[in-house]
C-alpha cells in the first residue's frame, strides 16, 4: 500500500489504459465529442485505434463492464455504423 502511495503501479496493462481513457476524455473535452477518427493520433498516442480496439472487445464480449460503463460516461458510442 505504501508503494502505491508513492506512484508504483503493480498493473502496467491497467495503468496504460487509464492513461489512454486520460486521453479520450481531453479529446471529447476539447472536440465536444468521443468520436475519435481511426487514424487520430493524440499526444503520441494511437488514440483513434486504441479506441476502435475497445470497440472490438465490447462486440465479442472481452471488455471489462467498469471500463465499459467509464467509454460510455464520456460518450463513446460502440457502435457508430448502427
Amino acid at each position: 500500500e505504501q508503494l502505491e502511495d508513492v506512484g508504483i503501479m503493480w498493473d502496467v496493462l491497467s495503468e496504460q489504459w487509464e492513461n489512454k481513457f486520460h486521453l479520450l476524455v481531453q479529446f471529447q473535452k476539447r472536440e465536444r465529442h468521443s468520436n475519435v477518427p481511426p487514424g487520430h493520433i493524440e499526444d503520441g498516442i494511437k488514440l483513434g485505434r486504441w479506441l476502435s480496439k475497445q470497440r472490438e472487445q465490447k462486440k465479442v464480449g472481452k471488455l471489462d463492464s467498469s471500463r465499459e460503463k467509464n467509454l460510455e460516461e464520456v460518450g463513446v458510442v460502440f457502435d457508430p455504423y448502427a
